[in-house]
C-alpha cells in the first residue's frame, strides 16, 4: 500500500558537502532573467498569434472595452480567450510605448517566474542541486525560452508559470501536509483558466494518474477541503461565463463554432482544434510521433539522454523490479512521468496539436532525464558533473548560436513583411489619421501600422476620400489601388513595394 500523505518525510541533505553550501536558485534565476530578457524587443514580431495579440491590445485601448476582443475593427471571431493576458500587453503598452519590448515583456517575467517554481517543485523532492540541473537543462533548449513562451508576447508564457505555481501549491499540500496550499493552487489554476481558458486543466490527467498510481485516489476524493478548492476554481470560469453572457457579444459566423466567446473558447479552441482534418484552412492529422517530433524541436540533443535513461530505467525495471515508493526520489520520477505522459499521449491524438501545447509538461520530462543523470552523478560525480557541463555548453551554443531555423516553404522572409512600413515610420507617426482600406493586410504588417501610428481607421475607399482633413495618409494593398488609381488624384505615392502603397494627401 502506498504511503499515506503524513508518513513523506523529505529527505535529508549533506551540508558538509560544498553543493549544499550553495543556494542554486539565485544562479538559475540570472541565468533566466538574463535569457528571457536579452534583446528581448529586437527580433522581428512572429506574424500569427504574437501579432494578433498585439492588435487585440491595441484595440482594446481604442475601444475602451475591456470584455470583448476587436481585430481589424471588428469583434474578434477566432480569438476567443478570456482577456486576462490582452490586459497584462495592454497595460505594458500604456506604460511604455507601441513596440516589441511591451508586447513581450509579461511572457518575460512569466518566463522567470516558470523558472523560480520548477525549481522549488524539483526541491520538494530533490536537492537544489538537482533542480539547478533540471533548469540547466530548460534553459540551453527552446521549450520555455523560445518561439510562443517567454520571448514572445502569447499566452503560454503567463499559463505556464500559473500551472506550475499551482501545482507547487497542490503537491506542498498532497505530499508534504500543507493543507491550506490547495487553496493557493485552486486560485493559481483559476488565473490560468483565464490566461487561456480550457488549457488550464492540462496537467490534471498527470495528477489524477500519479493519485492512481499512487493508490491514493479514493482516499484524495473524500477530503473535504478537496471540494472546497474545487469551488473555487469553479468561480473563475462562472464568473467568466456570467461576464460573457452579460456584456459579451453574441457572434455570428457560420465557419467558427460558438455563438459567443465562451462557447467558442470550448467549441472551436478544443473540439474543432483537436477533431477536424481541415482547421483553420490547413489539412492536419493526427501525428502519432509527436512526442519525438516536439523534443527533437523543442528538447534538442537533450532528448537523446531521456532516451537513454527510459530505456536504462525500463531494463532496471525487469532486473529489479520496481522501486520502492517511499524515498522521494522515486516518487518525484513517478510524478514527472505521470504528468508528461498523459499529455503527450492526447496530443498525439490530436489532428492541430502545436508544439509548445507541450511546454508545460517539458519541465518534467528535463526531471525525468535528470533523474539518470543523478543516478550516475553519485556513481561517477567527477566525470559526470564534467560531462554534463561540457555537454550542456553545446546546447547552449547550438541554442543561441548556432544555425537559426530556415522560413518553411512558402512563408514571406521577415524583412519583406513590412519593410515599406518601416521605411516610413516618422512620417507615418506625424499623421492625425492613417486609412487602411480594403482586405486586412497579414497580422505582421497591421500590427507595425499601429506601432507607426496607433490612429488607424478601417474605412472604404469613399470614406477616406471625405475625410477633409489635410494630415492623412492611406495604406492600400497594391492590387486594390490598380483597380482605381485615379479615384487618388489628391494623394501622392510616397512609399510603395511589391504589395502595398503608402498614400499622402496632396
Amino acid at each position: 500500500m502506498a504511503s499515506s500523505i503524513s508518513e513523506i518525510k523529505v529527505a535529508p541533505s549533506n551540508p558538509n558537502h560544498w553543493t549544499d553550501k550553495i543556494n542554486w536558485l539565485y544562479p538559475t534565476l540570472v541565468l533566466a532573467i538574463f535569457l528571457c530578457f536579452y534583446k528581448l524587443g529586437d527580433t522581428p514580431i512572429e506574424q500569427w498569434d504574437e501579432a494578433h495579440t498585439g492588435i487585440n491590445a491595441i484595440e482594446m485601448l481604442q475601444t475602451g472595452d475591456y470584455i470583448n476582443l476587436y481585430f481589424g475593427g471588428e469583434p474578434d471571431r477566432i480569438r476567443a480567450k478570456p482577456p486576462f493576458v490582452i490586459w497584462m500587453v495592454a497595460t505594458n503598452f500604456s506604460l511604455f510605448g507601441y513596440n516589441a519590448f511591451s508586447l513581450r515583456l509579461h511572457s518575460a517575467i512569466a518566463g522567470v517566474f516558470i523558472f523560480f517554481f520548477v525549481f522549488r517543485i524539483v526541491n520538494l523532492y530533490r536537492p537544489p542541486l538537482f533542480a539547478f540541473g533540471v533548469c540547466l537543462m530548460l534553459l540551453s533548449v527552446r521549450a520555455i525560452i523560445g518561439f510562443h513562451v517567454s520571448r514572445t508576447g502569447d499566452f503560454d508564457a503567463v499559463l505556464i508559470a500559473f500551472l506550475l505555481a499551482g501545482l507547487y501549491y497542490f503537491l506542498r499540500y498532497l505530499d508534504f501536509m500543507r493543507y491550506h496550499d490547495i487553496y493557493k493552487a485552486a486560485i493559481l489554476w483559476g488565473f490560468a483558466f483565464l490566461t487561456k481558458g480550457p488549457a488550464f486543466g492540462v496537467l490534471f490527467p498527470g495528477l489524477l494518474l500519479y493519485l492512481l498510481v499512487d493508490g491514493r485516489l479514493m482516499h484524495v476524493l473524500r477530503l473535504r477541503e478537496v471540494y472546497k478548492a474545487v469551488g473555487i476554481l469553479l468561480i473563475f470560469p462562472i464568473a467568466w461565463y456570467l461576464t460573457i453572457y452579460f456584456f459579451g457579444h453574441q457572434l455570428d459566423d457560420p465557419l467558427v463554432s460558438g455563438r459567443n466567446a465562451f462557447e467558442r473558447m470550448f467549441l472551436y479552441d478544443i473540439v474543432d482544434r483537436f477533431t477536424q482534418n481541415e482547421f483553420e484552412g490547413k489539412h492536419e492529422t493526427a501525428d502519432p510521433l509527436f512526442l519525438y517530433h516536439v523534443l527533437r524541436e523543442n528538447f534538442r540533443y537533450w532528448d537523446l539522454v531521456f532516451y537513454a535513461v527510459l530505456l536504462g530505467g525500463i531494463v532496471r525495471k525487469f532486473i529489479t523490479g520496481l522501486p520502492n515508493w517511499e524515498p522521494l526520489r522515486y516518487r518525484f520520477t513517478i510524478l514527472s512521468i505521470c504528468i508528461w505522459l498523459p499529455l503527450a499521449i492526447f496530443l498525439s491524438m490530436g489532428t492541430a496539436s502545436k508544439y509548445w501545447y507541450f511546454s508545460p509538461a517539458v519541465p518534467f520530462v528535463a526531471a525525468t532525464a535528470m533523474s539518470g543523470i543523478w543516478w550516475l552523478y553519485k556513481q561517477f560525480p567527477r566525470v559526470v558533473l564534467g560531462g554534463f557541463l561540457l555537454f550542456w555548453v553545446f546546447c547552449m551554443y547550438y541554442r543561441y548560436l548556432g544555425p537559426k531555423p530556415q522560413p518553411t516553404e512558402g512563408s514571406m522572409p521577415d524583412e519583406i513583411y513590412t519593410q515599406v512600413v518601416h521605411r516610413q515610420t516618422e512620417n507615418l507617426a506625424e499623421e492625425e489619421t492613417i486609412y487602411q482600406i480594403g482586405e486586412w493586410p497579414a497580422q505582421r504588417v497591421l500590427l507595425d501600422l499601429y506601432f507607426a501610428n496607433p490612429n488607424v481607421v478601417y474605412a472604404s475607399t469613399e470614406e477616406a476620400l471625405a475625410d477633409p482633413e489635410s494630415n492623412i495618409s492611406v495604406f492600400i494593398r497594391r492590387e486594390e489601388w490598380e483597380k482605381q488609381p485615379e479615384r487618388f488624384v489628391d494623394f501622392a505615392v510616397v512609399d510603395q513595394d511589391e504589395f502595398f502603397l503608402i498614400l499622402e494627401k496632396n
